[in-house]
């Protein structure tokens, strides 16, 4: 099989399994492959996790800003960038005309109390910001390292539990 082909399949992966096991490997392995067959591809590193840029020979960590880790000239580029509730939060705000009151909320600390709120909704604000560059990113390939398999799948299930808790 063609790898770009292959890497076309689904618009965002999601790399998760047990702590440990090379979660982070297999994600810049990926995220290389399909560099090399001329995709652009976006990493996404979850809060908590870490890595990728060592993978690519960069000592930095990422933040939310998006940092360029491998760009050939004539073949694709990884991108990659950290994703975290609050600055999902304070994102989603600003793009929602309520910026001066995300402002606010980062400037006195009161963010984490806004995101504990309600059970689930960091993982929801992160999905969320995972769907939106899904929707609105021009790579493309998303490949999210998720973190190990049992917050993982808390985190893959979050929408469902927020639509039962909203009914």
């Amino acid at each position: 099989m063609d790898v770009a082909t292959f890497c076309r399949q689904s618009r965002v992966l999601i790399v998760a399994g047990k702590g440990g096991v090379g979660k982070t490997t297999i994600t810049a392995a990926l995220a290389k492959m399909a560099s090399s067959s001329g995709l652009n591809v976006l990493v996404v590193e979850l809060e908590g996790k870490s890595g990728v840029p060592a993978a690519f020979g960069r000592e930095h960590s990422l933040d939310y800003d998006e940092a360029v880790l491998d760009s050939l000239s004539a073949d694709g580029a990884v991108r990659a960038r950290r994703i975290t509730p609050d600055d999902a939060l304070v994102e989603y705000l600003a793009d929602h005309g309520m910026k001066r009151i995300s402002k606010r909320l980062a400037s006195s600390g009161a963010l984490d109390v806004v995101a504990t709120a309600i059970p689930g909704i960091r993982d929801i604000l992160v999905l969320g910001k995972v769907k939106q560059l899904e929707r609105d990113d021009p790579s493309d390939l998303i490949l999210v390292d998720a973190p190990a398999t049992g917050h993982a799948m808390t985190f893959l299930s979050s929408a469902k539990g927020l639509l039962g808790a909203a009914r």
